[in-house]
Protein backbone atom coordinates (compact mmCIF):
# COMPACT_ATOMS: atom_id res chain seq x y z
CA UNK A 1 0.00 0.00 0.00
CA UNK A 2 1.30 3.29 -0.97
CA UNK A 3 1.71 5.65 2.23
CA UNK A 4 3.21 9.19 2.14
CA UNK A 5 6.36 10.08 3.95
CA UNK A 6 6.82 13.29 6.50
CA UNK A 7 7.73 14.89 3.00
CA UNK A 8 4.89 14.72 1.34
CA UNK A 9 3.57 18.46 -1.10
CA UNK A 10 0.06 17.58 0.63
CA UNK A 11 -1.49 21.24 1.50
CA UNK A 12 -1.63 22.06 5.18
CA UNK A 13 -4.47 24.39 6.87
CA UNK A 14 -1.59 26.75 8.09
CA UNK A 15 -0.35 27.19 4.28
CA UNK A 16 -4.33 28.35 3.35
CA UNK A 17 -4.91 30.62 5.99
CA UNK A 18 -1.51 31.72 5.44
CA UNK A 19 -2.48 32.45 1.80
CA UNK A 20 -5.99 33.65 2.97
CA UNK A 21 -4.73 36.39 4.98
CA UNK A 22 -2.67 37.83 1.71
CA UNK A 23 -5.78 38.09 -0.09
CA UNK A 24 -7.45 41.72 -1.02
CA UNK A 25 -9.90 41.08 2.10
CA UNK A 26 -7.21 40.64 4.40
CA UNK A 27 -7.36 38.77 7.31
CA UNK A 28 -11.71 38.73 7.14
CA UNK A 29 -11.13 35.11 7.13
CA UNK A 30 -13.34 32.41 4.60
CA UNK A 31 -16.58 33.17 5.29
CA UNK A 32 -16.55 37.00 6.58
CA UNK A 33 -18.18 39.68 3.92
CA UNK A 34 -15.88 42.75 3.40
CA UNK A 35 -14.24 44.95 5.42
CA UNK A 36 -16.27 48.04 6.75
CA UNK A 37 -13.85 50.59 6.24
CA UNK A 38 -13.96 49.94 1.76
CA UNK A 39 -17.73 50.73 1.65
CA UNK A 40 -18.58 53.84 0.73
CA UNK A 41 -21.13 55.71 2.66
CA UNK A 42 -23.61 56.12 -0.23
CA UNK A 43 -25.47 59.03 1.21
CA UNK A 44 -22.40 61.27 0.89
CA UNK A 45 -23.22 65.01 0.22
CA UNK A 46 -23.09 66.99 -2.59
CA UNK A 47 -20.50 68.96 -4.23
CA UNK A 48 -21.55 72.84 -4.39
CA UNK A 49 -20.20 73.15 -7.75
CA UNK A 50 -22.03 70.17 -8.74
CA UNK A 51 -24.25 71.12 -11.91
CA UNK A 52 -27.73 70.07 -12.17
CA UNK A 53 -28.41 69.20 -15.62
CA UNK A 54 -24.79 66.80 -15.90
CA UNK A 55 -24.56 63.84 -17.82
CA UNK A 56 -26.78 61.67 -16.25
CA UNK A 57 -24.76 57.87 -15.62
CA UNK A 58 -28.51 56.30 -16.14
CA UNK A 59 -29.20 57.28 -19.96
CA UNK A 60 -28.79 53.92 -21.29
CA UNK A 61 -31.81 51.57 -20.65
CA UNK A 62 -31.75 49.88 -17.44
CA UNK A 63 -29.34 47.06 -17.02
CA UNK A 64 -28.17 45.28 -13.64
CA UNK A 65 -25.07 43.79 -12.47
CA UNK A 66 -25.07 40.06 -11.22
CA UNK A 67 -22.46 38.22 -10.35
CA UNK A 68 -21.55 34.57 -11.29
CA UNK A 69 -20.12 32.81 -8.67
CA UNK A 70 -17.89 29.93 -9.45
CA UNK A 71 -19.02 26.30 -8.80
CA UNK A 72 -17.10 23.95 -6.12
CA UNK A 73 -14.25 22.70 -8.15
CA UNK A 74 -14.42 25.49 -10.69
CA UNK A 75 -11.13 26.98 -11.56
CA UNK A 76 -9.94 30.32 -10.27
CA UNK A 77 -10.30 31.94 -13.30
CA UNK A 78 -14.49 31.45 -13.49
CA UNK A 79 -15.33 33.58 -10.50
CA UNK A 80 -15.49 37.49 -12.62
CA UNK A 81 -18.15 39.28 -12.09
CA UNK A 82 -20.45 39.68 -15.07
CA UNK A 83 -23.06 41.84 -16.68
CA UNK A 84 -26.34 40.18 -17.08
CA UNK A 85 -28.79 41.78 -19.18
CA UNK A 86 -31.76 41.82 -17.01
CA UNK A 87 -33.82 44.69 -17.59
CA UNK A 88 -36.44 46.01 -14.78
CA UNK A 89 -40.00 47.01 -16.13
CA UNK A 90 -41.20 49.72 -14.00
CA UNK A 91 -43.07 53.42 -14.29
CA UNK A 92 -40.51 54.77 -17.08
CA UNK A 93 -43.36 54.91 -19.86
CA UNK A 94 -45.65 56.66 -17.49
CA UNK A 95 -43.10 59.28 -16.07
CA UNK A 96 -42.41 60.31 -19.78
CA UNK A 97 -39.18 58.17 -20.94
CA UNK A 98 -38.55 57.05 -24.07
CA UNK A 99 -36.41 53.89 -24.81
CA UNK A 100 -33.19 56.02 -25.79
CA UNK A 101 -33.09 57.69 -22.08
CA UNK A 102 -34.45 61.57 -24.10
CA UNK A 103 -37.20 63.45 -22.70
CA UNK A 104 -40.75 63.47 -24.53
CA UNK A 105 -41.12 67.09 -25.87
CA UNK A 106 -44.20 68.68 -23.98
CA UNK A 107 -47.54 68.31 -26.33
CA UNK A 108 -48.49 70.27 -28.76
CA UNK A 109 -50.81 73.45 -27.82
CA UNK A 110 -54.47 72.80 -28.92
CA UNK A 111 -55.69 74.51 -32.02
CA UNK A 112 -57.64 77.56 -31.52
CA UNK A 113 -59.70 79.73 -33.12
CA UNK A 114 -59.00 82.85 -35.70
CA UNK A 115 -61.09 84.72 -33.57
CA UNK A 116 -59.25 84.39 -30.68
CA UNK A 117 -55.57 84.44 -31.65
CA UNK A 118 -56.05 87.37 -34.70
CA UNK A 119 -54.61 89.74 -32.64
CA UNK A 120 -52.77 87.68 -29.59
CA UNK A 121 -49.47 90.02 -29.34
CA UNK A 122 -50.66 93.29 -30.44
CA UNK A 123 -53.53 93.45 -28.08
CA UNK A 124 -51.32 92.60 -24.58
CA UNK A 125 -50.27 95.93 -25.03
CA UNK A 126 -53.59 96.69 -24.27
CA UNK A 127 -52.85 95.47 -20.56
CA UNK A 128 -50.29 97.85 -19.26
CA UNK A 129 -50.91 100.78 -21.42
CA UNK A 130 -52.81 102.40 -18.13
CA UNK A 131 -49.24 102.42 -16.73
CA UNK A 132 -48.35 105.47 -18.76
CA UNK A 133 -49.30 109.23 -17.86
CA UNK A 134 -51.17 110.40 -21.01
CA UNK A 135 -50.12 114.01 -22.07
CA UNK A 136 -52.70 116.21 -21.54
CA UNK A 137 -54.66 117.31 -24.99
CA UNK A 138 -55.27 120.82 -23.30
CA UNK A 139 -52.73 122.73 -25.60
CA UNK A 140 -53.43 123.69 -29.42
CA UNK A 141 -51.44 121.95 -32.33
CA UNK A 142 -50.68 124.77 -35.38
CA UNK A 143 -51.16 123.17 -38.52
CA UNK A 144 -47.85 123.72 -39.92
CA UNK A 145 -46.72 121.81 -36.67
CA UNK A 146 -48.81 118.88 -37.57
CA UNK A 147 -49.79 118.65 -40.95
CA UNK A 148 -45.93 117.24 -42.06
CA UNK A 149 -45.78 115.51 -38.46
CA UNK A 150 -44.55 111.63 -38.88
CA UNK A 151 -45.75 108.79 -37.04
CA UNK A 152 -42.90 105.92 -37.42
CA UNK A 153 -44.32 104.77 -33.88
CA UNK A 154 -46.57 102.08 -35.34
CA UNK A 155 -44.73 100.85 -38.13
CA UNK A 156 -41.27 101.09 -37.17
CA UNK A 157 -41.19 99.68 -33.94
CA UNK A 158 -40.77 95.82 -35.61
CA UNK A 159 -37.18 97.00 -36.57
CA UNK A 160 -36.65 97.81 -33.00
CA UNK A 161 -36.74 94.28 -31.37
CA UNK A 162 -40.32 94.34 -30.84
CA UNK A 163 -41.10 90.86 -32.40
CA UNK A 164 -38.76 89.32 -30.14
CA UNK A 165 -40.59 85.69 -29.93
CA UNK A 166 -40.88 85.25 -33.52
CA UNK A 167 -39.32 81.94 -34.81
CA UNK A 168 -35.39 82.50 -35.62
CA UNK A 169 -35.24 85.41 -33.31
CA UNK A 170 -32.15 85.31 -30.87
CA UNK A 171 -34.69 86.16 -27.65
CA UNK A 172 -36.88 83.13 -29.16
CA UNK A 173 -33.66 80.79 -28.88
CA UNK A 174 -32.76 82.53 -25.55
CA UNK A 175 -36.13 81.56 -24.08
CA UNK A 176 -36.92 78.17 -25.88
CA UNK A 177 -34.62 76.75 -27.68
CA UNK A 178 -35.79 73.76 -27.82
CA UNK A 179 -39.99 74.01 -28.79
CA UNK A 180 -41.92 76.20 -31.10
CA UNK A 181 -43.37 79.25 -29.49
CA UNK A 182 -47.18 79.67 -30.47
CA UNK A 183 -48.63 82.60 -31.79
CA UNK A 184 -45.39 83.32 -33.85
CA UNK A 185 -47.03 83.62 -37.22
CA UNK A 186 -50.42 85.62 -35.89
CA UNK A 187 -47.46 87.98 -34.26
CA UNK A 188 -46.23 89.05 -37.73
CA UNK A 189 -49.85 88.95 -39.42
CA UNK A 190 -50.58 91.85 -36.70
CA UNK A 191 -47.22 93.62 -37.39
CA UNK A 192 -48.49 93.87 -40.50
CA UNK A 193 -51.87 95.66 -39.76
CA UNK A 194 -49.99 97.92 -37.47
CA UNK A 195 -48.17 98.88 -39.96
CA UNK A 196 -51.53 99.59 -42.15
CA UNK A 197 -52.52 102.12 -39.40
CA UNK A 198 -49.93 104.10 -39.30
CA UNK A 199 -49.75 104.36 -43.34
CA UNK A 200 -53.97 105.30 -42.32
CA UNK A 201 -52.96 107.66 -39.50
CA UNK A 202 -50.65 109.48 -41.54
CA UNK A 203 -52.62 110.14 -44.19
CA UNK A 204 -55.69 111.25 -42.05
CA UNK A 205 -53.26 113.50 -40.41
CA UNK A 206 -52.35 115.27 -43.51
CA UNK A 207 -55.99 115.53 -44.44
CA UNK A 208 -57.03 117.18 -40.41
CA UNK A 209 -53.64 119.76 -41.11
CA UNK A 210 -54.99 121.05 -43.63
CA UNK A 211 -58.59 122.78 -41.90
CA UNK A 212 -57.96 124.76 -39.06
CA UNK A 213 -61.03 124.42 -37.81
CA UNK A 214 -60.50 120.78 -37.00
CA UNK A 215 -57.80 121.73 -34.67
CA UNK A 216 -59.68 120.24 -31.73
CA UNK A 217 -60.71 117.03 -33.52
CA UNK A 218 -56.98 116.72 -34.86
CA UNK A 219 -55.68 116.74 -30.46
CA UNK A 220 -57.98 113.68 -29.88
CA UNK A 221 -56.85 112.47 -32.94
CA UNK A 222 -53.15 112.68 -31.70
CA UNK A 223 -54.19 111.92 -28.56
CA UNK A 224 -55.80 108.84 -29.51
CA UNK A 225 -53.16 107.21 -32.03
CA UNK A 226 -50.62 107.82 -28.72
CA UNK A 227 -52.64 105.11 -26.92
CA UNK A 228 -52.47 102.78 -29.42
CA UNK A 229 -48.52 103.60 -30.09
CA UNK A 230 -48.17 102.60 -26.40
CA UNK A 231 -50.53 99.86 -26.63
CA UNK A 232 -48.22 98.52 -29.51
CA UNK A 233 -45.25 98.54 -27.69
CA UNK A 234 -46.83 97.04 -24.24
CA UNK A 235 -47.92 94.27 -26.03
CA UNK A 236 -44.99 93.04 -27.35
CA UNK A 237 -43.18 93.60 -24.29
CA UNK A 238 -45.96 91.18 -23.31
CA UNK A 239 -45.43 89.13 -25.55
CA UNK A 240 -41.50 88.54 -24.63
CA UNK A 241 -42.36 87.82 -21.23
CA UNK A 242 -45.20 85.25 -22.31
CA UNK A 243 -41.87 84.02 -24.55
CA UNK A 244 -39.87 83.33 -21.54
CA UNK A 245 -42.17 81.97 -18.79
CA UNK A 246 -43.13 79.34 -22.06
CA UNK A 247 -38.82 78.75 -22.10
CA UNK A 248 -38.86 78.25 -18.62
CA UNK A 249 -41.93 76.18 -18.31
CA UNK A 250 -40.73 73.90 -20.97
CA UNK A 251 -37.29 73.44 -19.60
CA UNK A 252 -38.87 72.76 -16.43
CA UNK A 253 -40.56 69.96 -17.78
CA UNK A 254 -37.37 68.75 -18.73
CA UNK A 255 -36.09 69.02 -15.60
CA UNK A 256 -39.01 67.19 -14.04
CA UNK A 257 -38.97 64.20 -17.02
CA UNK A 258 -34.93 64.04 -16.24
CA UNK A 259 -35.60 63.91 -12.08
CA UNK A 260 -38.04 61.39 -12.83
CA UNK A 261 -35.44 59.14 -14.85
CA UNK A 262 -32.99 59.36 -12.44
CA UNK A 263 -35.63 58.81 -9.56
CA UNK A 264 -36.30 55.51 -11.45
CA UNK A 265 -32.53 54.40 -12.01
CA UNK A 266 -32.24 55.05 -7.82
CA UNK A 267 -35.10 52.73 -7.59
CA UNK A 268 -33.63 50.07 -9.56
CA UNK A 269 -29.92 50.05 -8.27
CA UNK A 270 -31.24 49.91 -5.06
CA UNK A 271 -33.40 46.81 -6.37
CA UNK A 272 -30.17 45.25 -7.69
CA UNK A 273 -27.97 45.78 -4.19
CA UNK A 274 -30.63 44.03 -1.83
CA UNK A 275 -30.67 41.43 -4.54
CA UNK A 276 -26.57 41.14 -4.03
CA UNK A 277 -27.02 41.42 0.32
CA UNK A 278 -29.46 38.23 -0.39
CA UNK A 279 -27.33 36.39 -2.81
CA UNK A 280 -24.41 36.97 -0.31
CA UNK A 281 -26.23 35.76 2.75
CA UNK A 282 -27.08 32.89 0.84
CA UNK A 283 -23.47 32.40 0.22
CA UNK A 284 -22.73 32.84 3.60
CA UNK A 285 -25.37 30.34 5.03
CA UNK A 286 -23.78 27.95 2.91
CA UNK A 287 -20.07 28.26 4.04
CA UNK A 288 -21.47 28.21 7.44
CA UNK A 289 -22.74 24.41 6.43
CA UNK A 290 -19.76 23.61 4.72
CA UNK A 291 -17.30 24.46 8.05
CA UNK A 292 -19.57 22.20 10.14
CA UNK A 293 -18.99 19.90 8.12
CA UNK A 294 -15.50 20.19 7.71
CA UNK A 295 -15.31 20.45 11.53
CA UNK A 296 -17.49 17.08 11.90
CA UNK A 297 -14.53 15.46 9.61
CA UNK A 298 -12.04 17.22 11.72
CA UNK A 299 -13.36 15.34 14.83
CA UNK A 300 -13.84 12.30 12.90
CA UNK A 301 -9.87 12.71 12.12
CA UNK A 302 -9.11 13.56 15.37
CA UNK A 303 -11.02 10.40 16.89
CA UNK A 304 -9.07 8.11 14.40
CA UNK A 305 -5.68 9.34 14.95
CA UNK A 306 -6.72 8.75 18.74
CA UNK A 307 -7.51 5.50 18.32
CA UNK A 308 -4.12 5.09 16.00
CA UNK A 309 -1.98 6.41 18.50
CA UNK A 310 -3.56 3.93 20.98
CA UNK A 311 -2.85 1.09 18.21
CA UNK A 312 0.80 2.12 17.91
CA UNK A 313 1.43 2.58 21.90
CA UNK A 314 0.17 -1.29 21.98
CA UNK A 315 2.67 -2.20 19.47
CA UNK A 316 -0.05 -2.93 17.12
CA UNK A 317 0.35 -2.42 12.92
CA UNK A 318 -2.35 -1.00 11.29
CA UNK A 319 -4.43 -3.16 8.95
CA UNK A 320 -5.52 -3.00 5.85
CA UNK A 321 -8.96 -1.23 6.43
CA UNK A 322 -6.89 1.23 9.31
CA UNK A 323 -4.38 2.32 5.67
CA UNK A 324 -7.76 2.79 3.36
CA UNK A 325 -9.16 4.80 5.99
CA UNK A 326 -5.96 7.36 6.24
CA UNK A 327 -6.19 7.00 2.61
CA UNK A 328 -9.55 8.36 2.71
CA UNK A 329 -8.90 11.29 5.26
CA UNK A 330 -5.84 12.76 3.50
CA UNK A 331 -8.02 12.64 0.24
CA UNK A 332 -10.57 14.32 2.08
CA UNK A 333 -8.35 16.69 3.78
CA UNK A 334 -6.72 18.06 0.27
CA UNK A 335 -10.65 18.17 -1.50
CA UNK A 336 -11.17 20.55 2.22
CA UNK A 337 -8.13 22.56 1.23
CA UNK A 338 -9.33 23.44 -2.24
CA UNK A 339 -12.62 23.95 -1.40
CA UNK A 340 -11.11 26.63 1.14
CA UNK A 341 -9.27 28.03 -1.46
CA UNK A 342 -12.16 28.47 -3.93
CA UNK A 343 -14.45 30.06 -1.25
CA UNK A 344 -11.71 32.69 -0.48
CA UNK A 345 -11.67 33.85 -4.14
CA UNK A 346 -15.32 33.71 -4.04
CA UNK A 347 -15.25 35.94 -1.34
CA UNK A 348 -12.93 38.56 -2.74
CA UNK A 349 -14.92 38.58 -5.82
CA UNK A 350 -18.40 39.54 -3.86
CA UNK A 351 -16.43 42.30 -2.42
CA UNK A 352 -14.92 43.97 -5.01
CA UNK A 353 -18.57 43.65 -6.72
CA UNK A 354 -20.12 45.21 -3.93
CA UNK A 355 -17.87 48.06 -3.76
CA UNK A 356 -18.87 49.06 -7.43
CA UNK A 357 -22.41 49.38 -6.21
CA UNK A 358 -22.34 50.96 -3.17
CA UNK A 359 -19.79 53.40 -5.46
CA UNK A 360 -22.76 53.99 -8.03
CA UNK A 361 -25.32 54.51 -5.24
CA UNK A 362 -23.57 57.36 -3.71
CA UNK A 363 -22.94 58.72 -7.24
CA UNK A 364 -26.90 58.61 -8.48
CA UNK A 365 -27.57 60.28 -4.96
CA UNK A 366 -25.51 62.92 -5.73
CA UNK A 367 -26.83 63.69 -9.16
CA UNK A 368 -30.20 63.33 -7.22
CA UNK A 369 -29.69 65.66 -4.98
CA UNK A 370 -28.43 68.55 -8.12
CA UNK A 371 -31.23 67.90 -9.67
CA UNK A 372 -33.51 68.68 -6.59
CA UNK A 373 -32.17 71.83 -6.01
CA UNK A 374 -32.08 73.05 -9.76
CA UNK A 375 -36.18 72.05 -10.03
CA UNK A 376 -36.09 74.18 -6.56
CA UNK A 377 -34.71 77.47 -8.19
CA UNK A 378 -37.09 76.86 -11.19
CA UNK A 379 -40.25 76.78 -9.31
CA UNK A 380 -39.16 80.17 -7.45
CA UNK A 381 -38.57 81.68 -10.65
CA UNK A 382 -42.15 80.49 -12.20
CA UNK A 383 -43.26 82.14 -8.76
CA UNK A 384 -42.22 85.74 -9.14
CA UNK A 385 -43.06 85.71 -13.06
CA UNK A 386 -46.68 84.63 -12.27
CA UNK A 387 -46.59 87.82 -9.65
CA UNK A 388 -45.13 89.95 -12.68
CA UNK A 389 -47.97 88.87 -15.27
CA UNK A 390 -50.52 89.76 -12.50
CA UNK A 391 -49.41 93.25 -11.82
CA UNK A 392 -49.84 93.51 -15.78
CA UNK A 393 -53.45 92.32 -15.53
CA UNK A 394 -53.88 95.20 -13.15
CA UNK A 395 -52.24 97.29 -15.59
CA UNK A 396 -54.84 96.36 -18.35
CA UNK A 397 -57.56 97.07 -15.96
CA UNK A 398 -56.81 100.53 -15.81
CA UNK A 399 -56.23 100.96 -19.67
CA UNK A 400 -59.42 99.65 -19.97
CA UNK A 401 -60.98 102.70 -17.89
CA UNK A 402 -58.61 104.69 -19.75
CA UNK A 403 -60.09 103.42 -23.24
CA UNK A 404 -64.14 104.22 -21.69
CA UNK A 405 -63.22 107.51 -21.24
CA UNK A 406 -61.54 107.74 -24.73
CA UNK A 407 -64.83 106.53 -26.25
CA UNK A 408 -67.14 108.92 -24.10
CA UNK A 409 -64.71 112.07 -25.55
CA UNK A 410 -64.81 110.61 -29.27
CA UNK A 411 -68.28 110.93 -28.85
CA UNK A 412 -68.64 114.30 -27.89
CA UNK A 413 -66.40 114.91 -30.25
CA UNK A 414 -68.19 113.76 -33.11
CA UNK A 415 -71.42 115.64 -32.14
CA UNK A 416 -69.73 118.80 -32.06
CA UNK A 417 -68.28 117.40 -35.97
CA UNK A 418 -71.63 117.03 -36.69
CA UNK A 419 -72.59 120.40 -35.26
CA UNK A 420 -70.30 122.45 -37.25
CA UNK A 421 -71.67 120.32 -40.92
CA UNK A 422 -73.48 123.20 -42.33
CA UNK A 423 -70.28 125.64 -41.43
CA UNK A 424 -67.48 123.13 -42.90
CA UNK A 425 -68.56 121.55 -45.94
CA UNK A 426 -65.09 120.19 -46.77
CA UNK A 427 -64.82 118.56 -43.76
CA UNK A 428 -67.87 116.30 -43.69
CA UNK A 429 -66.50 113.68 -45.56
CA UNK A 430 -63.37 113.52 -43.58
CA UNK A 431 -65.13 113.57 -40.69
CA UNK A 432 -67.45 110.08 -41.67
CA UNK A 433 -63.95 108.53 -42.53
CA UNK A 434 -62.61 109.24 -38.96
CA UNK A 435 -65.39 107.86 -37.30
CA UNK A 436 -65.28 105.09 -39.44
CA UNK A 437 -61.41 104.57 -38.81
CA UNK A 438 -62.50 105.01 -34.72
CA UNK A 439 -64.96 102.55 -35.32
CA UNK A 440 -62.31 100.00 -36.51
CA UNK A 441 -59.25 100.66 -33.90
CA UNK A 442 -62.17 100.19 -31.20
CA UNK A 443 -63.05 96.88 -32.55
CA UNK A 444 -59.39 96.09 -32.96
CA UNK A 445 -59.15 97.22 -29.43
CA UNK A 446 -62.08 94.36 -28.12
CA UNK A 447 -60.55 91.74 -30.08
CA UNK A 448 -57.48 92.46 -27.68
CA UNK A 449 -58.80 92.01 -25.09
CA UNK A 450 -60.44 88.91 -25.68
CA UNK A 451 -56.79 87.72 -27.27
CA UNK A 452 -55.40 88.69 -23.98
CA UNK A 453 -58.20 86.80 -21.98
CA UNK A 454 -57.27 83.64 -23.96
CA UNK A 455 -53.55 83.72 -23.40
CA UNK A 456 -54.59 84.34 -19.64
CA UNK A 457 -55.79 81.05 -19.94
CA UNK A 458 -53.33 79.51 -21.70
CA UNK A 459 -51.09 80.78 -18.82
CA UNK A 460 -53.23 78.62 -16.42
CA UNK A 461 -52.96 75.84 -17.87
CA UNK A 462 -49.32 75.81 -17.91
CA UNK A 463 -49.37 76.60 -14.06
CA UNK A 464 -51.34 73.62 -13.61
CA UNK A 465 -49.15 71.01 -15.56
CA UNK A 466 -46.03 72.65 -13.60
CA UNK A 467 -47.89 72.19 -10.72
CA UNK A 468 -48.58 68.56 -11.50
CA UNK A 469 -45.07 68.08 -12.31
CA UNK A 470 -44.07 69.16 -8.80
CA UNK A 471 -46.48 67.12 -7.58
CA UNK A 472 -44.79 64.11 -9.12
CA UNK A 473 -41.25 64.70 -8.39
CA UNK A 474 -42.46 64.98 -4.57
CA UNK A 475 -44.00 61.62 -4.89
CA UNK A 476 -40.74 60.07 -6.78
CA UNK A 477 -38.53 61.50 -4.15
CA UNK A 478 -40.49 60.42 -1.02
CA UNK A 479 -40.30 56.81 -2.56
CA UNK A 480 -36.68 57.11 -2.96
CA UNK A 481 -36.37 58.41 1.05
CA UNK A 482 -38.22 55.25 1.90
CA UNK A 483 -35.90 52.93 -0.16
CA UNK A 484 -32.92 54.19 1.42
CA UNK A 485 -33.97 53.48 4.77
CA UNK A 486 -35.07 50.17 4.01
CA UNK A 487 -31.47 49.54 2.54
CA UNK A 488 -29.81 50.86 5.57
CA UNK A 489 -31.45 48.03 7.78
CA UNK A 490 -30.15 45.81 5.12
CA UNK A 491 -26.50 47.32 5.74
CA UNK A 492 -27.17 46.54 9.87
CA UNK A 493 -27.83 43.18 9.15
CA UNK A 494 -25.17 42.68 7.06
CA UNK A 495 -22.82 44.65 9.84
CA UNK A 496 -24.12 41.75 12.08
CA UNK A 497 -23.35 38.46 9.89
CA UNK A 498 -19.71 40.02 9.58
CA UNK A 499 -19.10 40.64 13.47
CA UNK A 500 -20.78 36.34 13.45
CA UNK A 501 -18.24 35.56 10.57
CA UNK A 502 -15.40 37.18 12.89
CA UNK A 503 -16.35 35.17 15.27
CA UNK A 504 -16.38 31.81 13.17
CA UNK A 505 -12.36 33.07 11.86
CA UNK A 506 -11.06 32.88 15.85
CA UNK A 507 -13.08 29.47 16.45
CA UNK A 508 -11.25 27.98 12.54
CA UNK A 509 -8.19 29.47 13.49
CA UNK A 510 -8.06 27.57 16.79
CA UNK A 511 -9.26 24.15 15.05
CA UNK A 512 -6.37 24.84 12.37
CA UNK A 513 -4.12 25.21 15.18
CA UNK A 514 -4.87 21.80 16.63
CA UNK A 515 -5.01 20.22 13.03
CA UNK A 516 -1.33 21.29 12.63
CA UNK A 517 -0.42 19.99 15.74
CA UNK A 518 -2.19 16.76 15.19
CA UNK A 519 -0.18 16.64 11.76
CA UNK A 520 3.11 16.68 13.84
CA UNK A 521 1.65 13.99 15.73
CA UNK A 522 1.07 11.73 13.00
CA UNK A 523 4.64 12.39 11.69
CA UNK A 524 5.97 11.44 14.95
CA UNK A 525 3.54 8.50 14.71
CA UNK A 526 4.79 7.16 11.29
CA UNK A 527 8.47 8.02 12.05
CA UNK A 528 7.88 5.67 14.93
CA UNK A 529 5.71 3.13 13.15
CA UNK A 530 8.70 2.89 10.46
CA UNK A 531 10.82 2.38 13.15
CA UNK A 532 9.22 -0.70 14.42
CA UNK A 533 8.62 -2.10 11.17
CA UNK A 534 12.35 -1.47 10.52
CA UNK A 535 13.25 -3.51 13.85
CA UNK A 536 10.75 -6.34 12.81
Amino acid sequence: MAEEGPGSSRPTAPAVLAEAGSSPGGNVGRHGPPARGTQATPHAEPSPTAAATAAVPHAAPARRASVSVPARGASAGTGQPTAAPRTRAGSVATLGRTDQGSVAPPPASRPRGRSSVASAEILQAAAAAGSIQEEPATGELAPSATAGRKWPELGGLAEKGGSAAAPGTPAARDASPACALPYAAERERQEAVFRGFAAEFEAVDRTLGEDEALRRVRQEFHRLRRVAVRSQEHGRVLYDDYAKLYGEWFNNVAHNKAAARAAVQDAQTIASLKEQIVAASERVRKCNADEDGILEQTRQVRYDITQLENVLKQGVGLSVSQERTMSELRANHAMTTRELEQELEMISHLRAALNDIVEKIRSTDMEKRDIERHIFEVKETHVRKKAEIDAELRTKERLEYDMRELRVVVGQKTSEVRAVQDQVNRANDDIGILEAQINSHRNSLERILNDQENLHVVMMKLQVDCDHQIAQTSQLYDENVKLASELLAREKELAEQKSEGKRINKIREGVMQKMAGFDQHKQEAESERQALRNRM
